[in-house]
């Protein structure tokens, strides 16, 4: 559906609603006329007085292992906690990820190995499509 929505009183924008099986139309408009308002990521429908989110855009959390270094023959532990991280909101937290390496234990061969990361566990990750970037274990 198209709407035409009023910017300001000299400008006008064409708004395209789309309305998905199962989904229920508002209803409580005045008039007729049904006032929309976006920010970088949603798009409010005015219900009264109140503005109400009905479309957000997915968050997009990052997630990068810590590249690391290790002697040949020895082990290497590594933590859950060795990652950064960019894209949380505030009150939003990382407490601990799973991290492995075929390279960590003690007779891996010299060479460059993969740091996986994955298995985040913090406050508010459910809302985040989590992207895990992969480290690299280097053993020399």
């Amino acid at each position: 559906m198209n709407f035409l929505g009023k910017q300001n009183a000299n400008m006008y924008q064409m708004l395209n609603l789309v309305v998905e099986t199962g989904s229920v139309f508002p209803r409580n408009y005045q008039n007729g006329q049904l006032f929309f308002r976006t920010d970088e990521d949603a798009l409010y429908l005015r219900q009264s007085t109140s503005w109400k989110n009905i479309m957000s855009a997915p968050l997009t959390l990052i997630i990068t292992a810590n590249s690391r270094f290790k002697v040949d023959g020895i082990t290497l532990t590594l933590y859950g906690t060795s990652f950064t991280s960019s894209g949380l909101l505030p009150g939003d937290s990382i407490a601990s990820t799973t991290i492995t390496s075929t390279g960590a234990a003690a007779g891996a061969p010299i060479g460059i190995y993969p740091i996986v990361i994955s298995d985040a566990v913090g406050i508010g990750l459910e809302k985040y499509i989590i992207i895990y970037i992969n480290g690299d274990l280097t053993v020399f």
